[in-house]
């Protein structure tokens, strides 16, 4: 099962490389041809597993390799893998199969065409690092995985300076999102001893029996049901659950919410997210800044 977990994990990895080291030499649909089919692969074995885990199916707990040992704490790259863990693995891996396969007609006449498949599949990767990890460091490095490739998207066209101001704000309120998560896992770390799931979630009693005293004269339990027990370390993880994502609606001066293609010379991102957002949408021929042929353009008109 090492095996057939590695091959989940690895395959858009692999693709990714490929598509973005190697993409002149490919060429365009190479590079869609090889991430297509890493991500379609790792959907297709993330469906067996899913099955297996369904049929009754043993939990895969193990740590595949240890990077280091400081202090007794083990900081291993292992997985996780139950029904709940495969049926998320199942969601991302087509959620990203769909999105490969849309892409192909999207980024059509986009000269950062292998470039952007390359960041697809790389997020891909991330994703599945974080979803089958076993331990709160593998998370953490999952975590900041999908951050490194979502201030990737978002800053795709970075000769736009529209495109650099978005993703340098994005870095910089991901950061914020960070330091909570650390501090979240450096808490869980101080009370269990260890960063492996299966362990802390044994000690959970234990730690609920303790206190921390941040400030001095108040002491705080670790793990509380009522708010006056709080800050508690469990919820510290969930300050970084920022938006990570390469098409987020912008808020105008005007204090109204719209898609970024309501901006002269910008695109939409994703048709359905503009049915969804604007009372109408039309398809048309245009010329935009990058060139492309045809883009979604929508039209809101504000009243006050």
């Amino acid at each position: 099962m090492k095996l057939l977990y590695l091959t989940i994990v690895l395959a858009p990895l692999l693709a990714a490389v490929i598509a973005g080291l190697f993409g002149k030499v490919v060429g365009r649909a190479g590079a869609h041809t090889v991430t297509i089919f890493g991500v379609a692969v790792a959907c297709g074995l993330s469906c067996y597993v899913l099955l297996q885990q369904v049929g009754g199916a043993a939990v895969f707990n193990e740590s595949l390799y240890t990077w280091m040992v400081v202090d007794g704490v083990r900081m291993e790259i292992g997985f996780l893998v139950d029904p709940l863990t495969a049926l998320m693995m199942v969601v991302v891996t087509f959620v990203s199969l769909m999105v490969h396969i849309y892409t192909i007609g999207y980024m059509h006449d986009d000269p950062g065409y292998q470039r952007f498949f390359s960041y697809i599949s790389l997020f891909t990767f991330a994703m599945l690092m974080l979803v089958m990890s076993n331990n709160f460091l593998q998370l953490f490095f999952g975590w900041e995985a999908v951050g490194v490739v979502s201030y990737l998207l978002i800053g795709f066209w970075y000769t736009k300076p529209t495109a650099i101001f978005a993703n340098m704000k994005a870095f910089l309120v991901n950061r914020v999102g960070d330091f909570g998560f650390l501090l979240g896992i450096a808490t869980v770390l101080y009370f269990t001893g260890s960063l492996d799931y299966a362990t802390v979630f044994l000690q959970a009693d234990n730690i609920a029996a303790q206190s921390l005293e941040i400030i001095p004269g108040s002491a705080w339990s670790a793990m509380s049901d009522s708010c006056s027990g709080l800050p508690r370390f469990c919820i510290l993880p969930a300050v970084s659950i920022t938006p990570r994502c390469s098409c987020r609606p912008i808020i105008s001066r005007r204090s109204h919410w719209k898609l970024s293609p309501a901006v002269p010379g910008r695109r939409c991102r994703w048709p359905a997210f503009c049915c969804l957002s604007v009372p109408w949408v039309s398809r048309r021929r245009c010329r935009c800044m990058s060139g492309c042929p045809t883009r979604w353009k929508a039209r809101h008109r504000y009243r006050h």
